[in-house]
C-alpha cells in the first residue's frame, strides 16, 4: 500500500515534470517559430531590396550605356564620313604633291645644268682671258723691247751724226726713220691703252659673273667635285681646243719675237760699228743705209703685228660681248626658274599645311575614338562588377535559402521531438490516469476496509458487553 503511493507520487512529479517540460518546449518552439517567421521576412524583404536595387542600376546604367552607344555610334559614323572624304581628298592632294615635287626636281636638275654651264663658261673665259693677257704681255714685251732698240737707235744716230759731221746723210730718209718711230711709239701708246681698257672691260665682266654666281648660289663643295668629275671629258677637250687656238694666234707673236731678237743683234752691231766709226768712215755710211732699210723692215713687221694685234683684240670683244649676252640669257632664265621654283614652293607649301590639317583631323578621330572605347571598355567593366555583384547576391541568397533550410530542418526535428514528448507525456497522463484509478480503488477498498475494521470492532465491543 505504502509502495502504491510512493509510486503514484513519483508518477506525479514525473507527470508534473513532464507538463512542465513540455510547456518549456512549447515555448521555445513558439520563440523559435517566431524567430523563424521574423528571419524568413527579413530574408525576403532584404532579398526584394537587394533585386530592387540591381535592378534599378541595371537600368540606369543600361540607359546611360544605350545612350552613351548611340552617341558613339552617331560620332563614329561622322567619323567615318569624315575619314572618307579626306580619304576621297587625299590621293587628288597626293598627286599634287608627287607631281609638284617633280616638276621641283625637274627646275632643280635644269638649274644645276645651268650653274654647271655657267661654271663651264666661266672657265672658258678664265682661260681666254689668261691667254688674251698672256698674248698681250708678250706684245708689250716685244713692243717695248722695239721702243728700247729704237731709242738706242736715235742715240746711235744721234753720235754718228755728231761723229761724222763731215758727211752728209740723205735728210728725207733720216726724217722718214724718225717719222716712223715716232707713228710706232704712238702705236705702241694706243696699243697698251686699248689693251688696258680691253682689261679692265674683261675685270668688270669677271666682277658681273662672280656676283652672278654669288646671286644664283653655288652648289657644296661636294657637289662641285661630283660635277667635276662628270664634266672633266668636256673640260679637257675645251682646255685643249683652246691651247691649240692660242697656239696658233702665239705664231704671229713668235715671228714678232724672231724680229725682236734680230733688233737685239742689230743693237750689237750698232754698238760694233760706233766702235769702228774711225777707222771706217766710208762702211759706217754704207752701214747707216743698211740700218735704215733694217729699220723699214723692222717698222712693217710692227706694223703686221700691230695688224694682228687689232684682229685679235676685234675678235675678243665679239668674244666678250657673246659672253655678255649669255650672261644675260642666263639671268633671265634665273630668274624665270627662280620665279617659277618660288611658285612651286608657294604650292608645296599650301598643300603640305592641308595635307597637316588633314592629318590632325585624323589624329583628333583617332583619339576620340580611342577615347570612346576607353568608355565602353569601363563599361563593360563597370556591368561585369554589377554581374559579378548579383552573383554574390545570388550566393549569398542561395546560403540564406540553405540556413533557412536547416532551420526549417531543425524547426522538423523539434516538432517531431515534441510530438514525441506530446506522446509521451499523453502515455504518462494514461498511465497516472490508471494510477490514479488503481488509487481510488485503493481508497475504496482501504475506507471498505476501515468501514469493515470499525464494524468489526464495533462488533467486538458490543459482544463484549
Amino acid at each position: 500500500w505504502e509502495r502504491a503511493e510512493t509510486e503514484a507520487i513519483i508518477l506525479k512529479q514525473h507527470l508534473e515534470a513532464v507538463t512542465q517540460q513540455n510547456s518549456v518546449l512549447e515555448d521555445r518552439v513558439g520563440h523559435l517559430d517566431d524567430a523563424l517567421k521574423e528571419c524568413v521576412r527579413q530574408l525576403r524583404q532584404a532579398r526584394e531590396d537587394q533585386e530592387q536595387k540591381i535592378y534599378e542600376a541595371l537600368v540606369e546604367r543600361t540607359e546611360v550605356w544605350d545612350s552613351i552607344k548611340f552617341e558613339l555610334e552617331n560620332r563614329i559614323l561622322e567619323l567615318e564620313t569624315q575619314l572618307k572624304a579626306s580619304k576621297g581628298d587625299s590621293p587628288s592632294m597626293k598627286a599634287k604633291l608627287v607631281s609638284a615635287e617633280q616638276e621641283n626636281a625637274a627646275l632643280k636638275r635644269q638649274l644645276i645644268m645651268c650653274t654647271e654651264e655657267l661654271e663651264v663658261r666661266s672657265i672658258e673665259r678664265d682661260l681666254s682671258t689668261q691667254s688674251a693677257e698672256i698674248a698681250s704681255k708678250q706684245h708689250l714685251d716685244s713692243i717695248k723691247k722695239v721702243a728700247r732698240l729704237e731709242a738706242e737707235c736715235r742715240k746711235l744716230r744721234a753720235l754718228s751724226r755728231k761723229a761724222s759731221a763731215s758727211w752728209q746723210t740723205p735728210p728725207a730718209a733720216i726724217q722718214e726713220a724718225d717719222h716712223r718711230s715716232v707713228t710706232s711709239l704712238v702705236f705702241v701708246d694706243s696699243l697698251a691703252d686699248s689693251q688696258s681698257d680691253h682689261g679692265d672691260r674683261l675685270l668688270a665682266i669677271e666682277n658681273d659673273l662672280q656676283d652672278f654666281h654669288g646671286s644664283s648660289g653655288k652648289p657644296s663643295s661636294l657637289e662641285l667635285n661630283e660635277k667635276e668629275l662628270s664634266c672633266s671629258d668636256s673640260w679637257a677637250s675645251a682646255l685643249i681646243a683652246e691651247l691649240d687656238q692660242f697656239k696658233n694666234e702665239k705664231v704671229g707673236t713668235k715671228n714678232f719675237t724672231v724680229t725682236a731678237s734680230k733688233n737685239l743683234y742689230l743693237m750689237d752691231d750698232f754698238l760694233e760699228m760706233e766702235k769702228l766709226a774711225a777707222s771706217e768712215n766710208g762702211g759706217l755710211q754704207n752701214d747707216l743705209r743698211q740700218e735704215v732699210g733694217d729699220g723699214g723692215n723692222e717698222m712693217l713687221a710692227q706694223e703686221n703685228g700691230a695688224s694682228c694685234l687689232k684682229e685679235e683684240l676685234e675678235a675678243l670683244q665679239h668674244r666678250v660681248s657673246d659672253l655678255e649676252e649669255q650672261v644675260e640669257n642666263l639671268t633671265a632664265e634665273k630668274v624665270g626658274l627662280e620665279t617659277s621654283l618660288a611658285e612651286c614652293q608657294g604650292r608645296l607649301e599650301v598643300k603640305s599645311r592641308r595635307l597637316m590639317e588633314v592629318e590632325q583631323t585624323l589624329l583628333e578621330i583617332q583619339q576620340q575614338l580611342a577615347s570612346a572605347k576607353d568608355a565602353n571598355r569601363r563599361f563593360e567593366v563597370d556591368f561585369e562588377a554589377i554581374c559579378v555583384q548579383k552573383e554574390t547576391v545570388e550566393m549569398e541568397l542561395k546560403t540564406a535559402n540553405a540556413s533557412i533550410n536547416a532551420l526549417k530542418t531543425n524547426v522538423d526535428m523539434l516538432q517531431a521531438k515534441i510530438e514525441e514528448e506530446r506522446t509521451s507525456s499523453a502515455n504518462v497522463q494514461v498511465k497516472c490516469q490508471e494510477l490514479e484509478e488503481m488509487l481510488a480503488k485503493r481508497d475504496l477498498h482501504y475506507q471498505e476496509a476501515e468501514r469493515l475494521k470499525a464494524a468489526n470492532a464495533n462488533y467486538e465491543i458490543k459482544m463484549r458487553q
